[in-house]
């Protein structure tokens, strides 16, 4: 290129001859297609957005037994023609797509093509058919025969902790039509931006750089952690340039520079509620760093603190429950243009959530019944075997252990479980330990009661009795009220005989006591032995058994 078609007078289109160019070409619009009944057709004459010195056109013919033999066209300022192309050749062959030779890209004067001037400029196309026939379709197209705008030599480069920010660098040309000369382009303003991934339809504004005279420009982009597609954007509309830059370069992460970071945590261990304390200090090649910014972790909870002048730090958290099965806190730069770590484990037990039923029976024993399983749904599902106890007190206050046993907890399943344990009046709870993977609990105090029974001891006559001799045989049943005893009615008693020298009891029948709680039956004297009166409770009384009486039978 011998000169600069941007600054040089005769090369730039003035705003009087824009104009017309693009009322030319606004003013006789062409029509989708251009067809003669039964002929050859010609489609819209389209410029080449990359190379702007070439167009395409569809052209075709629907005469039978004809072909299309050539097709040219000319290119022209109003009446004046600036440029002939005698021959289209096919994209493809049999494609019906006709494009300027590849050797002859239509070029401006000084470039050795026949083109006055950048601009536009409108197409007329020809098409001759095999039989002779020639059909031309005037205003078949518009070339825009403008520069492209590139962003030529464009590097982007890692970031460094010494800039904090990537380095971009490039010159803004625009690209001539036809000979591909490159046409620095200064004073211009490129808008810059920072995006999360290609091609981001919303990038962060990261500020604008402006060319120098020879077109090139030079800035320094902040880059944060996860914004790393720089864009850049400029819009040019004037001195022979219609177009809109875009381009964009992946950064990659920055490089950061190592830091040691030296930490403890005071736990091992965080139950619901705890806080944990971190303390450390960040350094590099031994000298403390200042005004750091660290995040601190541990179990699902985060918190940002700044080093002091000695490079050190103290960061407090309260883990949440539920927290992932492998809980661990950890300490690392918020930013990143440095590279540090320092963690430890730690134990964040889960909550279990038990749902018991405790009954207590006639006979004082007490059954527990009830599912378990663990509160919060986790990543981790952690599963194990935790300690349970089943507790009594009389007051509230001072418990003690009835029974003990190991329940199976996971985080997917409602789990079973039973015990039982002799028990009487007063509050029973459920009570777990707490374990490296779950957390101890104990359940609502359930009060249990019944109301205290006794028979008296049962008393035989006559004594001695003849053999098959009626015998009578009576007790009288009371319950506990308060601090006495009164006679308990309308309930039933069990009589029961032990013949001597056996071990078992057999029942000889049931009868009702009567308002006094006296409760009497007849007999057939058959055997020594000993006779007693059984009570086995209501829904609200305890069992009862009175002593025996033996008789003699002769």
């Amino acid at each position: 290129m011998r000169a600069d078609p941007i600054t040089r007078r005769p090369m730039a289109l003035s705003l009087v001859a824009s104009a017309a160019a693009l009322a030319l070409a606004a003013g006789a619009a062409p029509a989708l297609a251009a067809q003669a009944a039964g002929g050859p057709g010609i489609g819209i004459a389209v410029t080449d957005r990359q190379q702007r010195g070439s167009f395409t056109v569809g052209a075709w013919t629907d005469t039978p037994g004809a072909t299309i033999s050539k097709v040219s066209a000319v290119v022209r300022s109003g009446s004046t023609v600036v440029a002939e192309v005698p021959e289209l050749t096919e994209t493809v062959p049999g494609s019906g797509r006709y494009q300027v030779p590849a050797d002859g890209k239509l070029k401006l004067t000084e470039d050795g093509g026949s083109i006055p001037e950048l601009g536009r400029y409108t197409i007329d196309v020809t098409v001759d058919e095999s039989n002779g026939t020639q059909v031309t379709r005037a205003n078949a197209g518009t070339l825009d025969f403008t520069m492209r705008l590139q962003a030529a030599g464009l590097r982007i480069a890692q970031p460094t902790w010494e800039n904090r920010g990537s380095t971009v660098k490039g010159t803004l040309v625009g690209i001539q039509p036809g000979s591909g000369d490159q046409v620095p382009l200064s004073g211009r303003t490129i808008d810059l931006g920072l995006g999360q991934f290609w091609n981001d339809p919303a990038p962060d504004a990261a500020g604008t750089v402006t060319t120098g005279t020879d077109g090139a420009f030079s800035t320094v982009v902040a880059v944060g952690r996860y914004k790393h597609h720089v864009q850049l954007r400029h819009t040019m509309r004037e001195s022979g340039v219609d177009d809109t830059l875009y381009a964009e370069n992946y950064v990659g992460s920055p490089a950061a520079r190592r830091v040691d970071i030296a930490a403890t945590a005071d736990k091992k261990r965080i139950l619901p509620g705890e806080k944990l304390t971190v303390t450390g200090r960040v350094t590099h090649q031994g000298a403390p760093v200042a005004g750091l910014a660290v995040v601190a972790d541990a179990a699902a909870r985060k918190t940002t603190v700044t080093t002091d002048a000695d490079g050190r730090f103290t960061a407090v958290l309260t883990p949440a429950a539920g927290a992932s099965g492998y809980p661990s806190w950890s300490v690392r730069p918020e930013g990143p243009y440095e590279d540090g770590y320092a963690a430890g484990a730690l134990e964040v037990p889960q909550e279990t959530t038990v749902r018991p039923s405790i009954t207590l029976a006639s006979n004082g024993t007490v059954t527990v019944k009830g599912t378990a399983r663990v509160t919060y749904a986790t990543d981790a599902h952690p599963s194990d075997w935790q300690p349970m106890r089943l507790e009594y007190s009389g007051d509230k206050r001072t418990w003690k252990t009835l029974v003990s046993t190991q329940i199976y907890v996971d985080s997917v399943n409602w789990n079973a479980f039973s015990l039982t344990a002799r028990g009487g009046n007063g509050y029973y709870r459920l009570t777990t330990s707490t374990t490296q993977k779950f957390l101890g609990t104990s359940t609502s105090p359930a009060p249990l009661s019944r109301i205290s029974t006794r028979l008296t001891t049962a008393n035989a006559t006559p004594e001695p009795v003849k053999k098959g001799a009626t015998l009578t045989v009576a007790a009288t049943l009371t319950e506990r009220s308060g601090s006495t005893w009164r006679p308990l009615a309308q309930h039933w008693a069990t009589l029961s005989f032990l013949p001597k020298g056996s071990t078992r009891w057999s029942i000889a029948g049931h009868v009702r006591a009567d308002a006094k709680g006296k409760a009497v039956m007849k007999v057939r004297a058959g055997a020594d032995g000993y006779w007693r009166f059984t009570y086995t409770g209501s829904s609200r009384h305890y069992d009862a058994a009175g002593a025996s009486d033996y008789v003699d039978v002769r």
